[in-house]
């Protein structure tokens, strides 16, 4: 009998039971308990709904849901079916934390198919998806052409054209047939690449589609280019024949447009945002239609590109058209374009018949000449959003023409998708700003920008007004309309962006919203994070969180980018470690500073310099959790205010759990009851002023663990 010291016993007994294991693999094909799918609570996310439909509708259907792989999914005797994901499966890209967007699940079998309601990742429990209606699958039909040198195009082969699990690829004439769309909206991706992918948007009502370009144009990526098709128009006009309907497709790079019939015209128009789709009324037949396209600051510009029209020559009938003939005006001061009689001599024009009689002394015009005309504003005495303008013309035997006319409607805020038109990919300065490209309307004069942080589909954050550096609470804050507006977050979250203009007289726009997923760290893979990636502090002290880049040894952080201009020898003592990564560095001063990271390799070599902001607002008040311990094994936690001269209440509560909370009076300290569940507590304050002010939310984090066992 072999006889072992206690540790060595131990120790064979650990390997025989690493022997037996791993043979229940090999044998049994066990799966590791590391890829077990029975997914944690906090990670697992679990859909219920009811298919409802014609009767034989099938009782198993493929289910497809974000970067997930497509599963099978039953349905039981009343169409109820339920179906677990978890929640790291559904973003395959690797982000540090799963981007809460707006999903939907499709469901699909036998040429059946339906799409639930939207719902986001991040609401607690089950989820109740309610009724999902199956319908039979519809087919979508469309020829795709890439965007050439000199504004050619070209068939664009190979192109990958996708809804969920439905796929295929253009042929070699870059037609498809894309089956699988359910009835209403879908959205339907394009991309291949070297080309800018796009998505679409493709209707279908009774399995007829009513919305979707049957020709959709790519564009090589980071290319400055655009190109205008024409589609039957929308709207047809009995008294505007040569009125037509386009369509726009524009690069990423390109959001910016101009367009006239009129070359040499068309190079001192503006720029306007490139929306979809546009009327332009020619008034006579014409050849072709002149556009450019430009980057968003403009510095960068396409060729001017032309697109021929099918008009037939006829005989031209005098009138006139206002603006761009579409019917619609969105500012009181807008172009006249008339259309003479052959030999006429002038026009007069006016939005009053009185004017026309003999004596009234109406000028003349150059009826070539560049005209313009100013309706009066809305008032008590002019309620009416429809203007009527007349012109007459003096023929060339010295006699008078008849009175034409034609009507507008006044409308300053049209109908439209939303008034945001994009936002850039990646940050501008730091990774708390984004640059929103706006619709602006060209009779607005003032707009307002503020903001819902709508997680999991509450309301988290009152509406609150935009300022580059401080945001109060204002929601009645108006500036002056600018057609890109540099958005400064607070943290990250799904929030609702939403914008609303008015006119000088005071006519108040719509509020339109703009749903976006915003997280900082999505775009910053290396580099740091300054005040857990807080913009607002309330002290010049601010964490810092380096994540270094591959290779990096050491780095120099600074508050003057020229001190990276230097070579490394000059300042070698100044060069730290990379550990620890987290530390405390003090910015000096109260208000907007910068913070410069520049990493270096073992060699003392630069590797790239990252750039941070943050705002210190010693106003805004902070307060500190358990004496400031980063860690707590109770729930129960005391809260010490700090608030800032002149408050008057405040308010407490946790990130995730909810803002719904009343102000109360200022105490010095109390307890404060965190969520039980462990893991990391974002909690938040505000002070309330006099005047209803509200201060910037401060925030302090702490980690709830488990109590260590006796």
């Amino acid at each position: 009998m072999l006889v072992c010291e206690p540790g060595v016993q131990e120790g064979l007994v650990l390997v025989y039971n690493l022997l037996i294991i791993f043979m229940c693999f090999v044998l049994f094909g066990c799966s590791s308990p590391s890829s077990s799918r029975v997914a944690s609570a906090e990670n697992k996310l679990r859909l219920a709904g009811k298919v409802v439909g014609e009767a034989g509708l099938p009782r198993s259907y493929t289910a497809f849901l974000g970067g997930a792989s497509p599963r099978q999914v039953d349905i039981d005797a009343l169409g109820r079916f339920k179906i677990d994901y978890r929640l790291d499966e559904l973003q395959p890209r690797g982000f540090l934390r799963l981007a809460d967007e707006n999903l939907q699940l499709l469901l699909t079998q036998d040429g059946y198919t339906g799409i639930s309601k939207p719902f986001y990742t991040l609401a607690e429990g089950p989820i109740e998806l309610g009724d999902v209606a199956m319908g039979f699958s519809n087919q979508y039909t469309g020829h795709v052409e890439v965007s050439e040198l000199g504004g050619a195009t070209a068939p664009a082969v190979g192109v990958e054209v996708a809804y969920f699990g439905a796929k295929t690829l253009t042929d070699e004439n870059g037609l498809f047939v894309l089956e699988g769309l359910p009835e209403g909206d879908s959205q339907v991706s394009l991309s291949k690449p070297g080309l800018e992918s796009i998505m679409v948007s493709v209707r279908f009502l009774n399995s007829k589609q009513v919305l979707g370009p049957e020709k959709v144009f790519l564009f090589y990526e980071g290319a400055v280019a655009g190109v205008l098709n024409i589609r039957p128009p929308q709207l047809k006009v009995a008294n505007k024949p040569y009125q037509m309907f386009f369509e726009v497709f524009s690069g990423l790079k390109a959001p910016m447009i101009r367009y006239h019939d009129d070359q040499e015209v068309l190079l001192g128009e503006s720029y306007r945002p490139a929306r979809r789709s546009f009327y332009y009324d020619f008034g006579k037949p014409t050849s072709k239609l002149y556009y450019q396209f430009a980057s968003q600051d403009l510095k960068l510009s396409s060729d001017v590109f032309s697109i021929d029209l099918p008009f037939v020559m006829e005989t031209i009938q005098p009138g006139l058209i206002i603006a761009d003939g579409s019917g619609q005006i969105e500012a009181l001061t807008v172009p006249i374009r008339v259309i003479a009689p052959i030999g006429s001599r002038g026009v007069r024009y006016s939005d009053d018949l009185n004017d026309f009689q003999e004596g009234s002394g109406l000028p003349w015009r150059n009826s070539a000449a560049d005209l313009d005309f100013t309706f009066p504003p809305i008032s008590a005495s002019k309620p009416s959003v429809r203007y009527e303008l007349f012109a007459q013309f003096l023929l060339s035997n010295g006699e008078l023409s008849s009175i034409y006319s034609n009507s507008v409607d006044f409308v300053p805020f049209p109908k439209r998708e939303g008034a945001v038109i994009s936002v850039p990919e990646f940050p501008t300065q730091v990774n708390l700003v984004r640059d929103f490209v706006l619709d602006v309307p060209p009779a607005a004069a003032e707009m307002r920008v503020w903001e819902e942080i709508t997680e999991g589909g509450g309301i988290r954050f009152e509406l609150s007004a935009i300022t580059l550096l401080r945001r109060p609470e204002l929601q009645d804050r108006w500036v002056n309309t600018q057609p890109v507006l540099p958005f400064r977050f607070i943290r990250e979250g799904v929030y609702n962006i939403l914008v609303q203009f008015r006119t000088k007289d005071k006519l108040v726009s719509p509020i339109y919203p703009h749903p976006f997923v915003f997280r900082p760290l999505e775009n910053v893979p290396v580099g740091f994070v300054m005040n857990g990636g807080y913009f607002y502090s309330p002290v010049r002290t601010v964490g810092i969180s380096l994540i270094p880049p591959p290779g990096a040894s050491g780095l120099k952080i600074t508050l003057d980018k020229r001190d990276l201009n230097r070579d490394a020898g000059e300042f070698l003592p100044d060069i730290r470690a990379i550990e620890p990564r987290n530390f405390l560095f003090d910015v000096a001063t109260d208000g907007l500073s910068s913070v410069y990271v520049m990493y270096y390799d073992a060699g003392n070599r630069a590797l790239n310099v990252h750039e941070r902001q943050v705002f210190v607002d010693p106003l805004m008040g902070d307060f500190v959790i358990n004496g400031g311990l980063a860690t707590t094994t109770s729930p129960l936690v005391v809260v010490e205010l700090r608030p800032p001269p002149g408050a008057l209440g405040f308010q407490v509560y946790e990130e995730g759990v909810g803002v719904n909370v009343n102000f109360r009076a200022l105490e010095s300290s109390f307890e404060f009851a965190l969520s039980t569940e462990i893991g990391r507590k974002d909690v938040q304050v505000r002070y309330s002023l006099p005047g209803e002010r509200l201060t910037v939310p401060v925030q302090r984090t702490v980690e709830l663990i488990q109590a260590p066992s006796p």
